[in-house]
């Protein structure tokens, strides 16, 4: 889904207000279109599957200046491809944005990890990433990273984390802002 954080990002910006809900959205012919985009986007990139208990998991997760997100998917031994199961985007706040790139990663596998926690636990998965440096979390808190970085690898125990994304996986690597990369 090609700059899908672009158009995302003038939907989620029509929800900025001091209170949530206290102020009315207001909706221009640009966020109709921006909706329509979004919405059409992920209509043709995938349909989600049912869920299977017994099917490997896997959740690749990538970030944007703006935006986090992750793909949750499952492998079933007599199928070829990865079936999505869903899909998760949330907008950075202010602070946020100003993580650094490795900070902004860690942070889409936590909320990610987060959302999908009720297909996820007890299970064991994988964690696709495009960031490299994250693999170091898998050896252990070192003592270079901050509290905050070692608060989120503390719970994710027990989760596999790849250094890369496989080409076989759809949706996966650069989600946000490239277009999938469908199994043949």
């Amino acid at each position: 889904m090609p700059r899908l954080a672009a158009t995302l990002k003038l939907l989620t910006d029509a929800l900025q207000g001091a209170k949530m809900g206290a102020d009315a959205v207001q909706w221009s012919s640009d966020r109709e279109e921006a909706f329509l985009a979004a919405k059409n986007a992920l209509a043709a990139a995938t349909r989600l599957a049912h869920p299977c208990q017994s099917s490997e998991l896997s959740l690749a997760v990538d970030m944007s200046a703006t935006h986090v997100g992750a793909c949750l998917k499952q492998w079933l031994p007599r199928t070829t491809v990865w079936q999505p199961l869903g899909f998760y985007w949330k907008k950075l706040d202010k602070a946020q944005v100003k993580y650094s790139a490795f900070d902004r990663e860690l942070l889409a596998c936590y909320l990610a990890i987060r959302h999908f926690c009720h297909m996820l636990e007890g299970r064991q998965f994988v964690v696709y990433t495009d960031h490299k440096p994250l693999t170091v979390l898998c050896g252990g808190i070192h003592q270079r990273h901050s509290p905050h970085q070692g608060s989120q690898q503390r719970g994710g125990r027990g989760v596999v984390l790849a250094s890369s994304v496989p080409t076989s996986a759809p949706g996966s690597g650069g989600f946000l802002s490239a277009a999938p990369t469908l199994h043949s």
